[in-house]
């Protein structure tokens, strides 16, 4: 388990990402169970931690909760880098009302071809896209790295959790992820 070193009073500076060197450029499939800061609404906790799949500096696409005083809900955005490109406002979300809050734990998964990418909370689909619905004729990323993010999105992380992280690529060709080999 991990923990963003930040606070209220010293949230992450800008975006933090810890990622690994990944395999599989055309696959990844991350989970991990997040809990946000705090304990309850008031105290002026911010959640902004989820995933980060890189290709390179001018190529990612960014995945985290939103929690914050200011919004009765919570939500789940998802940010792009295409050719250098990042306008937050190409931000795609969703409401997740109460699936997110202060203190309590959710399980976050992120499946993606590079192109297409579903996200779960709890094992509940909440947000399924294509980097195409924003930017018409995207090619996929070349995934080559995979990892954590604390995110900026009007405020910054003061302090999430991560626990039990798990990354998986594709099972080989012609295996089933058991090692048997297909008839």
């Amino acid at each position: 388990a991990v923990q963003w070193r930040a606070s209220p009073a010293a949230p992450l500076p800008d975006r933090t990402i810890y990622a690994i060197d990944w395999d599989d450029p055309g696959y990844a499939e991350l989970e991990v169970t997040l809990t946000p800061p705090g304990s309850a609404r008031g105290q002026r906790e911010h959640g902004t931690a989820g995933f980060c799949l890189w290709q390179d500096e001018d190529h990612c696409l960014l995945v985290n909760t939103w929690l914050d005083d200011c919004y009765g809900g919570a939500s789940l955005s998802s940010f792009f880098t295409i050719a250098g490109f990042e306008d937050l406002y190409d931000a795609i979300w969703t409401n997740v009302g109460g699936r997110i809050t202060w203190g309590r734990p959710l399980r976050m998964k992120l499946v993606s071809d590079g192109l297409r990418y579903t996200v779960s909370l709890d094992g509940e689909p909440v947000l399924h896209r294509s980097l195409s619905d924003v930017y018409p004729g995207c090619r996929p990323l070349r995934i080559t790295r995979v990892g954590l993010l604390g995110n900026w999105e009007w405020g910054a992380d003061t302090g999430s959790r991560f626990a039990d992280f798990r990354a998986a690529a594709r099972p080989a060709a012609g295996r089933d992820g058991t090692g048997a080999t297909r008839g």
